[in-house]
């Protein structure tokens, strides 16, 4: 029997734009109805836009995208970025459906708040979909709340997403 390697979390850097593009595709693919962005309009992006998308990110002190890799297969994404009202904004969260209750995307989260932490947030916030409970459940064990806000996934789609808040105890 061999051991299982964990995965390896790390901030995507300059010029990783294919691997923000390959796995959010799979993320789009796995979970149409837990992003604002459609799978068509994610493939009719340009090399581009996925390098300058990553670039800004990479070189800011204030947000991240962290992949998580097991046999250098990207197998989850999330995004977090501090606003200068010092709200960190959540976003991207998706795991790879083979490791999902793996404790892969509680370590994504737990990396993603470090990090809203080391720069100051005061509090995180996040849209998850009315349609997925366990979702929902996942942030809720972590300390976030529904705030009662809710708006459309997106134009035309019908599927309704709650916010949600987790406020950092003060220190």
């Amino acid at each position: 029997m061999t051991e299982t390697v964990p995965p390896l979390i790390r901030a995507l850097v300059t010029g990783e734009g294919h691997v923000l593009r390959e796995v959010r595709l799979k993320a789009l693919a796995d979970s149409p109805d837990s992003f604002e962005e459609t799978a068509a309009e994610a493939e009719a992006r340009s090399d581009d836009y996925w390098t300058d998308l990553v670039g800004p990110v990479s070189l800011s002190d204030r947000a991240q995208l962290l992949v998580a890799e097991t046999d250098e297969v990207v197998v989850s994404l999330v995004f977090v970025r501090v606003d200068n009202d010092r709200i960190a904004h959540v976003g991207s969260m998706w795991v790879h459906p083979s490791y999902r209750r793996s404790g892969i995307g509680q370590k994504m989260l737990d990396n993603a708040t470090a990090f809203a932490q080391r720069v100051g947030a005061k509090s995180l916030e996040l849209w998850v979909s009315a349609e997925d409970p366990g979702a929902r459940q996942f942030y809720e064990a972590d300390g976030y709340r529904l705030t009662g806000e809710t708006r459309l996934l997106r134009r035309g789609s019908g599927v309704q997403v709650q916010h949600m808040r987790r406020h950092f105890r003060a220190q």
